[in-house]
């Protein structure tokens, strides 16, 4: 996967955009081996897999202010 760059323009960062940024941060930390050698996989579905997806679901979420 390539590596996202950032540069100053007046467009607005979306959490959707942001999401690309997560998955770099799960590609440069090795989350697969360390969750997956420590829980078992149970009904077919690796556990790295849900707390992946569980953790994409929290950043997509609004901050209020």
């Amino acid at each position: 996967m390539s590596s996202v760059k950032f540069r100053t323009n007046r467009r607005t960062l979306t959490s959707h955009a942001g999401l690309s940024i997560i998955g770099q941060c799960f590609e440069s930390t090795v989350v697969d081996n360390s969750i997956d050698s420590r829980f078992p996989t149970t009904l077919g579905m690796r556990t790295s897999d849900v707390v992946k997806s569980y953790l994409g679901l929290l950043c997509l979420t609004m901050m209020e202010d």
